[in-house]
C-alpha cells in the first residue's frame, strides 16, 4: 500500500490524526461511537490528502490549509459547546459573522498554540512532498491511487456503521419539538457535515421530506395563500397550553392560533395610564448569584436594596440561552430554538405585533440601548420590525465622540451606557409629553469575563487574578450591579421616578457554576432562573412566587397600562387590569433539549428530575417528568406539538393573518 512511500504515509497519518487528537484532548468524556466518528474523518482525509498528492504533487502542500481550517473549527465548535451546550450545525451559517465577531474573545493560549503547529506542520509537509516526489512518477496508476481508495471505501463503511448507530437513537421524530440529543456520541465536524441540507437529502430522507414541507407551507402562510394547514399544527393538539387571557377573546384562527382580541367591553377603553417604560435587561445575571436567591450569597447589594421597593417575582424564568432570542420572548411574547441561528439573523424581519409596536401605536416613543454594535444578531433590522424607532449603539457612541480606550470586554462599560440613557430620557421628559418605552441592554458581564475593571472596588473575596470561570463572571455580576446602583441613585432623585415604570430583568444564565453544584437538574434551575423585579412610581413591596418567565413580561406591560390591543402572545399578565396567577407553561429552550414546566411538574433529559421531587415520574423518549399531577403529564406532550406550530411560525416569519378581523370577529361573536 505504500509503494515506497512509507515516509508520506506517516506524514500523512498524523497530519489526518491531529483533529482527533484535538477532539480527545478537548471532548472528554467520549463515547466509542464519537470515536468511530472521529475515525471516519481521519480516514476520509487520509484519502483527500493521497488524492490531492497524486494530482499536484509538492503543491498539495495546500491541502494543509484543509486540516487547518478542521481544527479551527474543532475548537471553536467546543467553545460554542462549552457555553451554549451543543456543537454549530449548519442552521448556525446564518449566524456567521456574529460567531466571528466573538471569535476574537477566544483564549489567546490555545490560538497560539495551534498556529506554531500549523507552521511547523507545513515546513515539515514540503520536505515529505518534496522527498516523495522522486519515487512517484514511476509508480502504476493503480498503486498512486489504491491507498485513497481504500481509505475511503473504509470511510464509507465506518460512516455508515455510526449513521446506523445515528438512527437507532433517533427511532422517534427527530425534530425541534422532539430535541433530546447527545453529542457524546458525534464529533464536532463530523456533526456539521452531518447538518448539511445536501448530505441530509441523502442520509436522513425523511427528515429533509418534512423539512421541505414545512417550507412549503410556511411560504403559503407566508403569502396568505388560502391553505389548510395539516392537522398536526391544529390548536385543538394544544389546547391546554392556550391559557385563558382575562379580558381577552380567543379568535380561534386555525392559521393564527394565539391570536386573542379584546372583548367588546374593553375594545374602546381609554389609555389613562401614561407612564414611561423603562426596561433594564441585564447581561448574564442570574438569580442564584443575586439576593432574590438566597441572601447571604448575593454579589448584588443594589439590586437587593431596589429589591425592598420593588414587586418582587421569586421564581422567574429566562426561555432562553441567546441575548437576542430572550428579547424576542420579552418584548413579543415570542419562542425561538436555541438548537438554530437566532430568528433575527435568519429572518431579519418580525411580522408580529410586539411590544414596542403596540406602545409605539399608543403614542410612546420607543428607544434601546447597548454598549456594542448594533450589527450584532442583525438587530439594525431585527428591532426597527419589533418596533423600536431609535437603537443608540456603540456605532452611535463614537458619532458622539466617545473613546474607545474606555472600552471594557466587548465594548462601551456599563457605567457609560446608563449615563447616556439618564440624560436622554430627562431630556425627553423636559422637552417632550410624549410617554417613552425604553429598553437597555447591559453588556460588560459577558464571557469570557475576564476583563480588567476601571474605576471600581471589588470586595476582597472577588478581587484576585483568576483563569477560573465562575470567578470572573462574579465579579462580571457584581461590576453590572454597581453600575445599576450608580444609575439608581441619579434616577430615583428624578423628575422620572415619579412617572416610570421600572422592569428589571435578566436575558438568560451561563454554564459555570460553583464547585460544589454538580446535580444536572439543580445547574438547570440555576442556568434559567433570572432576577425579576417591576417598580412602580408608587414603590410597594410584593412578592410573588407563582412561576413565571419572560413570556409574561409584555402582556403584564400592556396590563398595567390598561392598553387593550389584538395581541398572539404566548404569556398571560400577572399584573394590573387584566392580571392572573394561574399555571402557565414554561419553556426552557436549550440547543440539546427543550426543558419544559408546568403547574409543578418538571421535564428534563436528566434523571435526577425523579430523585429531587415527589410525585409520579414518567420517560418520555429521552425526558424525564416528574409531578404530583397525573393530568400535567398530558400537557407535556401536548407541548411538542405546540413547539410543532412554533417551528412553522418561524419559518414563516410570525405571520399575520387576521390583522383586520380582530374587532369585527369580536363583534359577531357578542351579537350571537
Amino acid at each position: 500500500m505504500w509503494s515506497g512511500r512509507l515516509s508520506l504515509f506517516v506524514f500523512i497519518l498524523i497530519a489526518a490524526s491531529s483533529n482527533w487528537v484535538l477532539e480527545e484532548v478537548l471532548l472528554q468524556p467520549r463515547e466509542a461511537f464519537a470515536r468511530l466518528d472521529s475515525l471516519t474523518l481521519t480516514l476520509v482525509t487520509i484519502s483527500f490528502l493521497y488524492a490531492l498528492y497524486n494530482i499536484l504533487g509538492r503543491w498539495a502542500i495546500f491541502s494543509f490549509s484543509v486540516i487547518a481550517l478542521t481544527i479551527t473549527f474543532t475548537f471553536v465548535s467546543y467553545q460554542f459547546y462549552q457555553y451554549f451546550g451543543g456543537y454549530i450545525s449548519y442552521e448556525h451559517i446564518f449566524m456567521s459573522k456574529d460567531l466571528l465577531a466573538a471569535a476574537k474573545y477566544l483564549p489567546l493560549t490555545p490560538i497560539i498554540i495551534l498556529l506554531a503547529y500549523f507552521i511547523f506542520s507545513l515546513v515539515i509537509c514540503w520536505f515529505v512532498f518534496t522527498d516523495n516526489i522522486k519515487t512517484h512518477h514511476s509508480l502504476s496508476l493503480w498503486q498512486r491511487w489504491r491507498a485513497p481508495f481504500i481509505y475511503f471505501i473504509a470511510a464509507l463503511l465506518v460512516f455508515q456503521a455510526h449513521q446506523q448507530r445515528y438512527n437507532y437513537l433517533n427511532t422517534e421524530a427527530y425534530s425541534s419539538a422532539e430535541l433530546t440529543y447527545d453529542y457524546d456520541i458525534e464529533s464536532p465536524m463530523m456533526f456539521f457535515i452531518r447538518s448539511l441540507p445536501l448530505l441530509k437529502r441523502y442520509i436522513d430522507k425523511e427528515d429533509y421530506s418534512k423539512i421541505a414541507e414545512l417550507r412549503i407551507l410556511a411560504q403559503a402562510l407566508k403569502n396568505k395563500a388560502p391553505i389548510k394547514l395539516p392537522d398536526k399544527y391544529h390548536f385543538s393538539n394544544f389546547n391546554k397550553l392556550i391559557q385563558p387571557y382575562p379580558g381577552y377573546l380567543h379568535q380561534k384562527n386555525e392559521l393564527e392560533p394565539l391570536l386573542f382580541s379584546p372583548k367588546k367591553s374593553d375594545i374602546n377603553t381609554a389609555h389613562t395610564n401614561k407612564n414611561n417604560i423603562l426596561l433594564i435587561v441585564l447581561e448574564s445575571v442570574r438569580a442564584y448569584e443575586t439576593g432574590l436567591f438566597e441572601k447571604s450569597n448575593s454579589l448584588t447589594p443594589n439590586l437587593d436594596k431596589i429589591a425592598s421597593q420593588a414587586i418582587e417575582m421569586t421564581n422567574f424564568y429566562s426561555n432562553s440561552r441567546t441575548t437576542v432570542q430572550a428579547e424576542q420572548a420579552i418584548l413579543c411574547s415570542s419562542l425561538d430554538f436555541a438548537s438554530k441561528s437566532p430568528y433575527s439573523v435568519k429572518k431579519g424581519t418580525f411580522n408580529g405585533k410586539c411590544l414596542p409596536k403596540l406602545l409605539a401605536e399608543e403614542g410612546y416613543d420607543t428607544s434601546w440601548y447597548h454598549g456594542y454594535s448594533k450589527g450584532f444578531f442583525n438587530r439594525q433590522q431585527f428591532h426597527p420590525s419589533l418596533g423600536f424607532n431609535k437603537l443608540f449603539a456603540k456605532e452611535d457612541f463614537l458619532l458622539d465622540g466617545y473613546n474607545e480606550n474606555l472600552d471594557i470586554g466587548w465594548g462601551v462599560p456599563d457605567p457609560i451606557t446608563f449615563k447616556k440613557l439618564f440624560n436622554d430620557m430627562l431630556i425627553k421628559d423636559k422637552i417632550s409629553k410624549q410617554p417613552f418605552f425604553t429598553q437597555i441592554l447591559t453588556l460588560t458581564n459577558h464571557q469570557p469575563f475576564n476583563w480588567d475593571y476601571t474605576d471600581i472596588e471589588f470586595p476582597a473575596e472577588l478581587n484576585k487574578k483568576s483563569d477560573v470561570v465562575y470567578d470572573n463572571y462574579q465579579k462580571g455580576i457584581y461590576y453590572t450591579d454597581h453600575a445599576l446602583g450608580q444609575f439608581w441613585h441619579d434616577f430615583t432623585n428624578s423628575p422620572l421616578a415619579k412617572n416610570t415604570i421600572v422592569i428589571i430583568t435578566a436575558d438568560h444564565g451561563v454554564p459555570f457554576y460553583p464547585e460544589e453544584i454538580t446535580n444536572e437538574t439543580t445547574k438547570h434551575e440555576i442556568l434559567y432562573r433570572v432576577p425579576l423585579l417591576i417598580i412602580l412610581p408608587e414603590r410597594r413591596h410584593e412578592i410573588i412566587n407563582t412561576p413565571l418567565s419572560h413570556l409574561d413580561i409584555a402582556p403584564t406591560i400592556l396590563s398595567l397600562l390598561n392598553i387593550n390591543k389584538a395581541v398572539s402572545f404566548i404569556g398571560r399578565p400577572f399584573l394590573g387590569k387584566n392580571s392572573t396567577l394561574a399555571a402557565r407553561p414554561l419553556f426552557q429552550m436549550n440547543t440539546a433539549y427543550n426543558g419544559f414546566q408546568y403547574n409543578g411538574m418538571k421535564c428534563l433529559p436528566y434523571s435526577s428530575v425523579c430523585e429531587d421531587n415527589s410525585g409520579q415520574c414518567v420517560q418520555f423518549s429521552n425526558m424525564y417528568c416528574s409531578s404530583e399531577r397525573k393530568d400535567n403529564f398530558s400537557v407535556y406532550l401536548q407541548s411538542k406539538s405546540f413547539l410543532d406550530y412554533i417551528e412553522l411560525a418561524i419559518e414563516a416569519g410570525f405571520p399575520r393573518t387576521a390583522i383586520n378581523t380582530h374587532m369585527k370577529n369580536d363583534q359577531d361573536i357578542h351579537s350571537n
